[in-house]
């Protein structure tokens, strides 16, 4: 008995070995495998990853361009062919039509960050959508929000016809339908708008070089940030979608949003409707608890804005 009991030991000991060394065996296949993957996407793509030194070549609109013109052949190639690669991919198996091609990726790059983008007056963050004029940081001209998130300029919503008032007796309310959208905004005066606080102190890092121009210094820090965290809503690996409270005009990151929608209090009167606080004016928004994303909007104007950045 005791010699069947070492012998069944013995053979659970030398198939457990076993295993490990064939799970060990498949591991470095599957490893050897997946470089070779990798190597195969290598010669798919004609432009490598954009490493360390090229990433500064391309943010420095001031070098000395020594590359040739790019001929029609290579023009159709870069355009069709576009793509990146991994890290791992060793650059020195690039061909010299490749490396050719990234050379003249990164001037095109570096080219269109210097110069001024053409846009229409429409496409233009920095004008108001319904005169189309370049938005001001005097009193007559600030940028206002609307409560479906939408912004124009104060004089425009004072005077042009397409903010005609209009009234329901029901709810005794005056509305205005914004002209983008066509959704209405309760408002009884004009003071109960508020300013876009995060597009109005971007106005004075912008320059607006013509009308259908919009041309961002690289070396300007637009200020495009979160006003709770701080944090770069420009940023591009995790673009942060810009949202407004209407009622006090702060632009917050969607996850401060939220924080903001999760730290709410009970309003008295009606047991469905919220009170959140905003963090950086702590003015209190009653907000209907199935009516969040409709009360704290996307703020448009600065989305537009970080597209064209």
């Amino acid at each position: 008995m005791e010699v069947l009991v070492v012998l069944l030991l013995i053979a659970f000991d030398v198939g457990l070995l076993g295993l490990i060394i064939i799970s060990f065996i498949s591991w470095l296949g599957y490893m050897d495998d997946e470089e070779e993957l990798v190597y195969m996407e290598a010669e798919q793509l004609p432009i490598p990853y954009i490493d360390e030194e090229v990433y500064q070549a391309i943010m420095n609109p001031n070098a000395i361009e020594n590359y040739p013109e790019i001929n029609e052949e290579e023009e159709e190639l870069l355009n069709t062919q576009g793509g990146t690669i991994p890290n791992e991919v060793d650059l020195e198996r690039l061909s010299d039509l490749e490396d050719r091609l990234l050379k003249i990726d990164i001037r095109r790059r570096r080219r269109s960050r210097c110069q001024p983008r053409k846009l229409t007056d429409q496409e233009n963050p920095l004008k108001c959508k319904s005169c189309l004029k370049t938005f001001c940081q005097n009193p007559s001209d600030t940028p206002l929000l609307m409560q479906c998130g939408h912004t124009y300029c104060s004089l425009c919503i004072r005077t042009s016809p397409k903010f005609a008032p209009f009234r329901d007796m029901s709810k005794n309310m005056s509305y205005r339908t914004c002209p983008t959208c066509n959704k209405p905004s309760a408002f009884e005066h004009f003071d109960d708008l508020r300013m876009n606080h995060t597009l109005y102190s971007a106005l004075s890092n912008i320059t607006s070089t013509s009308s259908e121009c919009f041309y961002t210094d690289p070396e300007t820090d637009i200020d495009l940030k979160c006003t709770f965290c701080f944090d770069d809503l420009s940023c591009r690996v995790a673009r942060k979608i810009p949202r407004v409270s209407p009622k006090c005009g702060h632009t917050k990151c969607e996850m401060c949003s939220m924080k903001m929608k999760s730290m709410r209090y009970r309003y008295a009167t009606d047991p469905n409707i919220s009170l959140f606080v905003c963090f950086v004016c702590n003015v209190r928004i009653p907000i209907h608890q199935s009516d969040w994303d409709a009360q704290v909007p996307i703020n448009y104007a600065v989305q537009e804005l970080l597209e064209y950045m």
